[in-house]
């Protein structure tokens, strides 16, 4: 796995820094993760980019704190209605998998306590070709798969109580908290309780930052279409020109503002910082 793979080239090769973050994901994708919940630790970073690049296996997330659960909803709701999140022991669990597999959406099950048997088939991707349609068997139905269909396990416990035949299928992805993540987390709940106030500001600039950072990633994917799209010279193209003009003037408005925003967010942890001692 890319996990183990880190590992070994981190203790053969100490002499060479490799940072996974820089080269598994765009500073722009990073600052999103942020805003969404994503520790900064390094190990919880190097994991998202592990999940969100994993493709044939499944990820099995090992995440006690909950944390990795909350950023993965962020994650996945920027493509609302494509992914559902369900737990097994939830009744509508077997209806919302079928659909998942069905329609090619990605289904995220919860609170698992090992790997549910139901699950396997999914997993092992058990497939069927029959009459030109691709079908797999879910319980006593057999079910149309989707290629697009896409499964995240994720558990509370580190026990791994998964059958050796499907093991190679699965790829365990632990957020184990850091020392220094734990502490945030402590000195979170602090601040919510002694100063709700700066708490608040706090998610009020993360929101804003949030908002601002989505605005140049949709620029920059207006610009890139319409370079893809234009005909003849580019340089005589005023439409485009023009286009790109505006663009220049809206970054520039939205980076001043990511700017204040980042010095209201320095001036804040500063005062959190005062409940470390």
């Amino acid at each position: 796995s890319l996990r183990a793979w880190l590992i070994f080239f981190k203790t053969d090769f100490p002499e060479i820094t490799f940072d996974l973050a820089r080269v598994g994901a765009s500073e722009m994708q990073l600052s999103l993760w942020l805003t969404w919940g994503l520790p900064s630790d390094q190990q919880f970073v190097e994991n998202a980019i592990i999940i969100c690049q994993l493709e044939k296996k499944v990820p099995y997330l090992v995440d006690p704190s909950g944390v990795a659960l909350g950023w993965l909803k962020e994650y996945y709701s920027q493509n609302e209605g494509q992914v559902e999140f369900s737990s097994v022991g939830d009744e509508s669990f077997y209806n919302v998998a079928i659909l998942c597999v069905k329609f090619g959406k990605t289904l995220v099950v919860t609170d698992c306590e090992g790997m549910p048997s139901i699950l396997y088939p999914l997993m092992r991707r058990e497939v069927t070709v029959s009459g030109g349609r691709t079908m797999i068997e879910m319980g006593d139905r057999s079910v149309d798969f989707s290629d697009n269909f896409k499964l995240v396990v994720v558990s509370r416990s580190s026990e791994h109580d998964i059958a050796l035949s499907a093991k190679g299928f699965v790829s365990p992805v632990v957020f184990n908290m850091s020392r220094d993540a734990l502490e945030n987390e402590i000195l979170d709940l602090v601040v919510r309780n002694e100063i709700p106030e700066t708490e608040e500001r706090l998610e009020a600039v993360r929101l804003t930052e949030k908002s601002l950072r989505l605005d140049l990633i949709q620029l920059e994917d207006d610009i890139l279409e319409s370079l893809s799209t234009a005909d003849g010279n580019l340089l005589e193209n005023k439409g485009l020109l023009q286009l790109l003009k505006v663009t220049k003037d809206k970054v520039s408005g939205i980076s001043d503002a990511l700017l204040k925003s980042e010095e209201a967010s320095c001036e804040l942890f500063e005062q959190k910082d005062k409940f470390r001692s």
